[in-house]
Formats: C-alpha cells, sequence, structure tokens
C-alpha cells in the first residue's frame, strides 16, 4: 500500500490516472492490471503458448493444484489471527469437524444432493468474491451508499444466472438435481429462464440510471469497478461458452478466481501484519519481504499438491475417501470466507485502507439471528432433498438427461451426457444423434469429438467418408487432449483402417510413451511397422512387447512366424509353445506350430504326430468361415502323408459359405 501512490504518479500511468485517483487503486495501476483487471489476458496467452509448446492438460493440473492450494490462506487468516479467531471461535471448531465427516460420508455413498451443494456453493463463492472486489473498488473512492452496494449485489447475480444458464453451466446442477429425484417440469425452468433474463435486463437499467445520477451529483463510482465487472462476466463468457476444452475453461476460470484470492489475501494479511493483535504467525509469514511472499506461494501450492496425489489413486474406495477430503476443504473454505472477509466490518476496511464513517448496508436483524435463518433456509430443502434421494426417489441417468433437455432443449452439455449414457447401454444409433446435437450446438468441443468419433468406430463398418469424419473428429480433440492415450490410439487405429500408415506411426509411438507398460501397443506397432516394410522394427516391437508382458500371447505368436522366416526353428517353437500354453483358444497359432512341425528343414524337429494333433485340435475350433486355416491344415495334413484328413481339409476351404 505504501507504494501505491508512487506507482500510480509513474510516466507510463499518467493516462489511467485521469480517470483513477492514486487511492482508487487496491495496490497500483500496474499490479492491479496483473493481479485483478488484466490477468485474463496473461492466462490467455499462457494457454496458448501450453497448447502450442506444452501441454493443456498439464497446466489443467497445476490450475487444480491452484484451485485446492488457494484454500489455505482463508485457514491462515481463521486461525492466525487471535482476535478474528476469539470471534469466531466456535464456528472454526465445529465448523470443520461437521464439514470434513459430512464430507467423506457423502462422497462415499455418491450423494447427488451433495454434489448439487458443492457445485452451487462454488458458483457463489466465485460470484460473491466478484462482488467483493467490487465492492473495494467502490469503497477506495468513498463510495459507501447502500443503493450502490445493493445495486452491485443485485447485478452481479442477476449477470451471473444469465451466463451460468447461457454457457450451459446450469445443465451440471439440473443433472445432480435431476439424478436426486428432483421435480422441475421442463415449461416451468424455460419460463423462470425467460423471467430471470427479464429482470436482469431491468436491474441493468436501473443500474445505469442510478450511475449516472451519481455521476451528476458529483460522486461517480470507481471505473475500476465497472471495469472488474465487465472482464470478469465477459472473461467468464469466454472461458465457459467458447473454449474448446473443459481442461481451458477450468484452467482459465480457475487461475483467473484463485491469482485474484492469492493476491488479495496477501494484501490483508500483509497491512493486518503491522497491527499489534495481529498474532505471532502472521506478524512474521506476512512481513514485506519478496522471501516471505514466495514462501506464502509455496505453501500454498504445497497443501494444493494433496489434489493432485488423490487423483492419482487407483484403489476406488481409498480415492473416494480422499477426494471427499477436497471437497470437504472446499466447504470450509466456501463457509469461512462468507464472513472472514466482509468488506462491511470496520476492522476489515481499516486493513484494506477503505474506512470509512458510512454504514455500508443496514441490516433488519442481528447477525446471530440471521444467520441461523440463512442456514434453515439452506438446510431444510437439502435435507428433504436428500431423505427423498435415499429413500428411492433418485433417478436413472437416462431420465435425468432427458429432464435436462426437456428443461433446456439446446442444452449441448445434456445432448453429450445423455449420449455418453447411451453408449454405455449399446444404445449406439440414439447415442450418435445426441452427439451430433452437442457438436452442433458447440462446435470443435473436445469431449464431444473424442466420443463422436468413438460412437462410428463402434457402430461401423465404415466407408472411406466415415473415416476421414472420425480423423477429424479426433484431431480436433487432439490439439486439447494430446496426452490421452485412447484417443491417440483409436485415431492411429483410424488411420490404419483408411490406409494412412506412415500418419499412424507416430501415434502409436506416442501411445507408448505415455502407456508404456501396456503391451498391447507394441504389438499394434509392430503390426504397422511390418505393413510399410519396416521388418527390423517390427521385430523391435514385438520384442518390447514381451519384455513389458511376458504372457502376451499376440507377441510370441508373431514372433515364431519370424523366427521361422529366420530359419530358428528352436526359438520359433518356444515361442509357438508359449502362445499356445498362455491361451489354448488359438486354432491359428496351433495350425502354424502344426504346419512348422510337418515342414521345418531341420530334421531333428520334425514331428509329424506332434504336427496331427495340433492340426486336429485346431480343426475342432474351425467354421466354414476359417477358409484360410484350413487351406494351412490341407498342406500340413499333405507334408505327414495324411491325404484322407487333407482332402477334408482342403474341401472345407473351398466349401460354399452359408
Amino acid at each position: 500500500m505504501a507504494n501505491a501512490t508512487h506507482v500510480a504518479n509513474s510516466p507510463g500511468s499518467q493516462g489511467v490516472s485521469k480517470l483513477v485517483p492514486s487511492s482508487g487503486w487496491i495496490i497500483g495501476p500496474r499490479e492491479d492490471f496483473v493481479l485483478f483487471l488484466g490477468t485474463p489476458i496473461f492466462l490467455i496467452v499462457l494457454f496458448g503458448f501450453a497448447q502450442t509448446f506444452w501441454s493443456i492438460a498439464g497446466l489443467s493440473v497445476f490450475a487444480t493444484v491452484l484451485a485446492m492450494g488457494h484454500y489455505l490462506p482463508g485457514l491462515m487468516r481463521a486461525y492466525g489471527d487471535p482476535v478474528l479467531f476469539k470471534r469466531y471461535r466456535w464456528r472454526f471448531i465445529l465448523a470443520p469437524i461437521f464439514f470434513l465427516s459430512t464430507a467423506l460420508y457423502l462422497s462415499v455413498h455418491e450423494s447427488q444432493v451433495y454434489f448439487l451443494v458443492v457445485v452451487c456453493w462454488g458458483a457463489w463463492h466465485w460470484l460473491m468474491q466478484t462482488y467483493g472486489l467490487v465492492r473495494i473498488y467502490d469503497a477506495k473512492v468513498k463510495n459507501f451508499d447502500a443503493t450502490s452496494a445493493r445495486l452491485d449485489y443485485l447485478l452481479c447475480i442477476a449477470w451471473f444466472g444469465v451466463l451460468y444458464w447461457q454457457t450451459d453451466g446450469a445443465a451440471g446442477v439440473l443433472m445432480r438435481y435431476y439424478r436426486a429425484g428432483g421435480w422441475l417440469p421442463g415449461d416451468l425452468a424455460g419460463i423462470g429462464a425467460q423471467f430471470w433474463f427479464a429482470a436482469t435486463m431491468g436491474i441493468s437499467v436501473v443500474y445505469v440510471i442510478h450511475m449516472v445520477k451519481k455521476i451528476r451529483a458529483g460522486q461517480p463510482p470507481s471505473v475500476l469497478k465497472i471495469a472488474l465487472l465487465l472482464v470478469s462476466f465477459f472473461f467468464y463468457l469466454y472461458a465457459f461458452g467458447y473454449s474448446s476444452s473443459k481442461l481451458v475453461a477450468f484452467g482459465l476460470f480457475e487461475g483467473y478466481h484463485d491469482i485474484q484470492y492469492l493476491a488479495i489475501v496477501w494484501i490483508f494479511n500483509r497491512n493486518r501484519a503491522s497491527q499489534p493483535n495481529a498474532g505471532g504467525f502472521t506478524r512474521y509469514l506476512f512481513r514485506q519481504r519478496w522471501p516471505l511472499a514466495v514462501l506464502y506461494i509455496v505453501l500454498c501450492l504445497g497443501f494444493g499438491s494433496y489434489d493432485y496425489i488423490a487423483r492419482s489413486i487407483d484403489e476406488e474406495d481409498v480415492a473416494r475417501l480422499a477426494l471427499g477430503l477436497i471437497t470437504g476443504f472446499a466447504l470450509i473454505h466456501f463457509y469461512f470466507d462468507g464472513f472472514i472477509w466482509r468488506i462491511r466490518e470496520p476492522e476489515t476496511r481499516k486493513t484494506l485502507g477503505v474506512d470509512g464513517t458510512e454504514t455500508m448496508r443496514s441490516r433488519l436483524m442481528s447477525p446471530g439471528v440471521r444467520h441461523g435463518l440463512l442456514w434453515c433456509a439452506i438446510l431444510v430443502p437439502v435435507l428433504v432433498l436428500m431423505s427423498w434421494e435415499r429413500a428411492g426417489g433418485a433417478r436413472s441417468d437416462v431420465d435425468a438427461c432427458r429432464a435436462v433437455l426437456g428443461a433446456r432443449p439446446d442444452s449441448h452439455k445434456a445432448h453429450y451426457l445423455l449420449g455418453s449414457v447411451l453408449s454405455e447401454d449399446g444404445e449406439v444409433d440414439e447415442a450418435i444423434v445426441h452427439v451430433q446435437a452437442a457438436r452442433r450446438l458447440r462446435p470443435g468441443y473436445d469431449l464431444y469429438e473424442m466420443l463422436y468419433g468413438d460412437l462410428l468406430l463402434a457402430k461401423g463398418p465404415l466407408d472411406e467418408d466415415a473415416l476421414d469424419e472420425v480423423i477429424t473428429s479426433y484431431q480436433s480433440a487432439l490439439s486439447t487432449r494430446p496426452n490421452v492415450a485412447n484417443l491417440r490410439r483409436n485415431l492411429a487405429t483410424t488411420l490404419v483402417m483408411r490406409g494412412r500408415y506412415e500418419e499412424a506411426v507416430p501415434h502409436f509411438q506416442r501411445v507408448i510413451e505415455l502407456n508404456p507398460q501396456d503391451s498391447k501397443n507394441y504389438v499394434e506397432l509392430g503390426n504397422l511397422f511390418a505393413r510399410l516394410g519396416r521388418y527390423q522394427e517390427a521385430e523391435k516391437s514385438y520384442v518390447d512387447a514381451i519384455q513389458v508382458d511376458a504372457d502376451n500371447a499376440d507377441a510370441h505368436a508373431i514372433l515364431a512366424l519370424i523366427r521361422m522366416q529366420q530359419n530358428q526353428p528352436a526359438a520359433a517353437f518356444q515361442h509357438f509353445r508359449r502362445a499356445i500354453e498362455i491361451d489354448p483358444g488359438r486354432p491359428r497359432v496351433m495350425a502354424n506350430l502344426a504346419m512348422a512341425l510337418a515342414t521345418t528343414n531341420v530334421v531333428r524337429f520334425r514331428d509329424p504326430v506332434e504336427a496331427e494333433r495340433l492340426a486336429d485340435a485346431a480343426g475342432e475350433q474351425l467354421t466354414d468361415q476359417d477358409r484360410a486355416i484350413w487351406l494351412d491344415l490341407s498342406t500340413t495334413y499333405r507334408a505327414i502323408g495324411k491325404e484322407t484328413k487333407a482332402d477334408a481339409a482342403a474341401a472345407r476351404a473351398t466349401s460354399p459359405l452359408n
């Protein structure tokens, strides 16, 4: 705060200073631009760079770590400030016990009502952070009147609701609600949305009229407040309405929210540290020294790294508990932030440097009564819906998706979710219809492109045009999800089906890099090299497959044929027998081994009796469709002098198909 005037008067900020007095910034022009107002520009550039030179997925992982990491400063404030802790002692003691135990129990039981609460409270939390920053900027220019505060509050809620509906965020909320067994006719939801939009327009008009009156009265609102509102809403619209991936949308949004939060908390606590009653922890960590600022960030990221660890757990039950702790800490964060940063509190305004003599908002009841009534208003409907869910009122995923589409027919998310559920139920044709609708409503969205390609492949067979469509969908998804192994494998497989073998090679190689312990990938790459005539590379791929998994029957069977071509019958027979041992139900391998035993040039390995036995065993598993194998059996039988069996096998090889 001490350097705010110096920064504001620097040569590069003179134009801005004509509109904004030096006292109107939270820190200063450059700092506010980086941390509060211009942050979206840096995030968009950063994600564009990551998409081109690094990995969107990697940056999104960092965003999830940062998301949980930004919970820590609120805990620092709650438990590190003795004055605040004394005031809200019982909330700080009992709330974590309640939220963590509730989160663990309901996460394990996969309560849709619980997840609905987390999603809705998280959205409200972001909304209130934006509102809080808006009020700080207005307070910086001594605008404390209650009407401005109420209109800011209503405008934030109204426009966020419009954007949440238009960007399809509401579809996720409705999905949870309907899955829990909630009741809401589709027509009523549509009417409610229209009413909300009309109310938003009305609030916006009143807001502008009030702003004009304030300007004429010589008390203009903060220019930075208006800028923050516009930036926040347009950036939310861009992230969730126009980005091509959920990873990008979450990373952009969470990055903006968390940077703002970490910055304002640092500023608050740095100012608080200068006060004698701040407490030893706050006075130490938030001194004006840059190594301590680095330590602050490291502590937050260290706390947030638990998110990465929890999401890396493979055991399902343990993973649910671990992820339940994340949502539990999220609820603690949302709850604490609802009262520890109140800008209307004189102590908070004083610490932020926005102290004023006017009362920002009058209250009709005491804080304790208001707090209790608010919790009753929230908990009663939540508990009713949760009881209904537990009593068997929950809907199936398919019914919930159809209900969402009844409420919002143009929901791309609902079409995608329904398509995904239908595909799992084997309803491929109907699933394709809904995923096509999702792609039409939200072109280029990676999840939709991935599922569309998967469904077309599952439907098959595909002509060249359909294969090209699948390839285009997969390539679109690959731009934001380059490290999804299944996506690359399916793309490579489709390229092979299309005859574009060279293009498929780097995708199979990348699949192996992403999942080096899956021996099937080495076999597929070896088959591709064989098609291209790159036999040494093919042989190496098969050998690598066995090194990764000694029980890969395909690799053993193919290496057996390669060793026979290299006139290494001992090695070949070892691979043949190992393949049959691993999977006895492989007539093709049995037939190949039988032919090798009957026709090998190395006399000591020739074994007519074993060859006949294997040929007979293979024939018992064949049908008239297996003409090539019958022909090989005929050759084997003739080589060992079994002419009758040879003629019979030849007849099966040339018999008409039913």
